[in-house]
C-alpha cells in the first residue's frame, strides 16, 4: 500500500473517529471537535487526499464566491444509524470540494 492510500485511510479514519465522538460525548463536545477537523480540512495542502469521486448534490456559489453545499436526503420517519451515515458522507464530501475547489478560508 503507497503512502497517498494510507494518508487517505488515515484521513478517513480521522473524520469517521470526529462523527462517532459526536455522537457519544456530551454536548459542547462536538462544537470543538469539529471546528479541529474543519481547520485540518482547510489547512491540508496534499492535492491525493480527496481523489475519490463524491457525489454531489447541489452546489452553489453565490456574487461574494461562497459556496452552498447541500446533501439532498428523503424524509425517513425511523431511526436506522443513516444520521450518523450521513454526517459521514456529507464532511468527507465537504473535505473532497475544499480540496477540489481550493478553498481556503472557513468563510467561503
Amino acid at each position: 500500500m503507497n503512502n497517498n492510500v494510507k494518508d487517505l485511510i488515515n484521513f478517513n479514519r480521522k473524520i469517521d473517529r470526529c462523527i462517532t465522538e459526536c455522537q457519544l460525548r456530551p454536548d459542547g463536545f462536538c462544537n470543538t471537535e469539529f471546528q479541529n477537523l474543519q481547520n485540518q480540512i482547510l489547512t491540508d495542502a496534499d492535492p491525493n487526499r480527496n481523489t475519490f469521486k463524491r457525489d454531489i448534490d447541489l452546489l452553489f456559489k453565490n456574487k461574494s464566491d461562497r459556496y452552498y453545499y447541500l446533501e439532498i436526503k428523503y424524509n425517513d420517519d425511523h431511526d436506522t444509524g443513516k444520521f450518523v451515515g450521513i454526517n459521514r458522507k456529507f464532511i468527507k464530501t465537504y473535505a473532497y470540494l475544499v480540496n477540489e475547489l481550493k478553498i481556503d478560508d472557513i468563510a467561503k
